[in-house]
């Protein structure tokens, strides 16, 4: 809804915003904003397959915001810093890497962000909006599609997700309790650390799919030599009760608050590059063994698994 609500809200009838379009979602919040005025993509990297950030920016000089998307879960990229945007309002879609590092909201107009990922249950979404952006909401907007309405009434204008909210409550109080988002950022270096490590250690059977200088710390991006490899993974994941990892992409290592420390220095002990999991972690991610053909050696750690579509 928030692709929707950002133009609706602030892309005036006769003017124009730019988009950064670094990976499926980005792309996704541009067509979707086409729907509401002009947009100008200022900067895209489909080219290469989304496989690293924009280094050159086509901005247009009345922008009324520029928006971009820091963690592209499907393509494996990551803004770690943000991108030039002058004068112009930077908003930002941080719905797969938002409180994963310790962030300056001052330089935003605003963010958005999904709490699946992350924060908690999915169902609520996170908004930090400056105040005087409120300023330019123009009359007559749906109600539940109106940012002034949701600030006049303290987000309460309807019943909100009480439960998904207070689950939030808890992962924050989690997160001071390890040291703050400081001590968050560490632990997730750490962690990708760990596979990154892995794919590069293989001499070539894990490929990743993003370039270094534009890695995700939250979703590892890789393929295997042969498709029919890949297959060969998708036919075993299913017999060992699996389901949905099938898809057009790179596979994913999806690395959320929920995969623990200790959970991949058990899977970097692990030979094996199949097997089943006893066990689902609360956001659905199950950390995976993959056992390949006994003619094939062993060669990295476990994965948590899945192969997005595109």
């Amino acid at each position: 809804m928030q692709f929707s609500m950002v133009p609706l809200n602030f892309l005036p009838a006769d003017g124009v915003a730019d988009y950064v379009s670094s990976g499926t979602w980005s792309k996704k919040a541009s067509r979707r904003a086409k729907r509401c005025g002009r947009v100008n993509v200022a900067a895209t990297t489909e080219e290469t397959n989304f496989n690293h950030l924009p280094t050159a920016f086509n901005y247009s000089a009345d922008a009324a915001y520029v928006h971009f998307t820091t963690n592209e879960t499907i393509h494996g990229v990551e803004f770690m810093t943000e991108p030039y945007s002058g004068d112009k309002p930077l908003i930002c879609d941080m719905s797969s890497d938002i409180a994963s590092h310790p962030l300056n909201v001052a330089k935003y107009a605003l963010i958005y962000a999904g709490a699946q990922k992350n924060l908690g249950p999915a169902g609520a979404t996170l908004v930090i909006l400056r105040e005087d952006m409120l300023e330019r909401v123009p009359e007559g907007l749906h109600t539940m599609l109106d940012y002034k309405v949701m600030a006049e009434n303290d987000s309460l204008y309807n019943t909100p997700p009480c439960f998904g909210i207070y689950i939030i409550g808890l992962v924050a109080k989690h997160w001071l309790g390890l040291g703050g988002l400081r001590a968050v950022a560490e632990l997730n270096q750490r962690k990708a650390g760990y596979i990154y490590q892995a794919i590069d250690g293989s001499d070539g059977f894990y490929r990743g799919h993003a370039e270094k200088a534009a890695r995700s710390l939250m979703n590892i991006t890789f393929r295997m030599p042969t498709e029919d490899l890949e297959k060969q993974l998708i036919s075993e994941a299913t017999a060992a009760g699996f389901n949905g990892l099938k898809g057009t992409g790179p596979w994913a290592a999806c690395e959320r608050r929920s995969t623990t420390r200790s959970r991949w220095r058990g899977a970097k002990r692990s030979r094996s590059l199949w097997g089943t999991s006893r066990r689902r972690t609360a956001r659905g991610f199950a950390p995976l063994r993959h056992r390949m053909p006994r003619s094939t050696p062993a060669r990295g750690i476990s994965f948590c698994l899945r192969q997005p579509r595109w």
